[in-house]
């Protein structure tokens, strides 16, 4: 009796069908890429595509989105506006200019945001306004001249920031006020000085 009830029980977990993490039905670009991260977290990756807009059709549980090197050239201000669990984005190696104001408005659970290697002159003051978990920001290799002076005011959780090979020559005066975690700073030994200064640390 005990061994047909062995049987009977490995026939049904053999044949009942397997549990799916969230958002594995969920419709995704064509030649995109998703998995699921050890913490059954949604990654997406479209990187390397020859993108000029941004798909429409992505999972919104998506967590990582990767988006580099794909000849993006303009975003609108709702395209990411979906994605409310959005933890890392990769903008990297593309062709952007300028970015909408309210571009990451809707994505307050951002950490990880790379913008480097564009062709960014300029950031609009609110920018990361809603991003209060922000922890990382790579802005290296653009061609910013100047930074608004709060432009990180709301961003407290900002560890690094990046503004390697652009074109400021100076930081307003209270820009890191508010960014008590600040670790590293990264840009020429004018920035580098200025950053040490202003955020109130010594860095190595």
């Amino acid at each position: 009796m005990l061994a047909a009830l062995l049987v009977l029980t490995a026939i049904f977990v053999k044949t009942s069908p397997r549990q799916t993490p969230q958002g594995i039905l969920e419709p995704c670009p064509d030649k995109c890429r998703r998995s699921f991260d050890r913490n059954n977290r949604l990654t997406v990756f479209c990187n390397g595509l020859n993108l000029t807009s941004i798909p429409l059709q992505f999972p919104l549980k998506t967590t990582l989105l990767d988006l580099s090197d794909t000849q993006l050239q303009n975003l609108s201000a709702g395209v990411f506006g979906h994605f409310t669990k959005l933890e890392n984005l990769f903008l990297y190696n593309n062709q952007l200019k300028d970015l909408p104001q309210d571009i990451f408005s809707r994505n307050t659970r951002l950490k990880y945001l790379e913008l480097n290697n564009n062709q960014l002159k300029d950031l609009p003051k609110d920018i990361f306004s809603k991003n209060t978990k922000l922890r990382d920001v790579d802005l290296s290799n653009n061609f910013l001249m100047d930074l608004p002076q709060d432009v990180f005011s709301r961003n407290t959780w900002l560890q690094y920031l990046s503004l390697s090979n652009n074109r400021l020559k100076d930081l307003p005066q209270d820009i890191f006020s508010r960014n008590t975690r600040l670790r590293e700073v990264k840009g020429s030994r004018a920035i580098q000085s200025n950053a040490r200064v202003k955020a109130g640390k010594i860095w190595t």
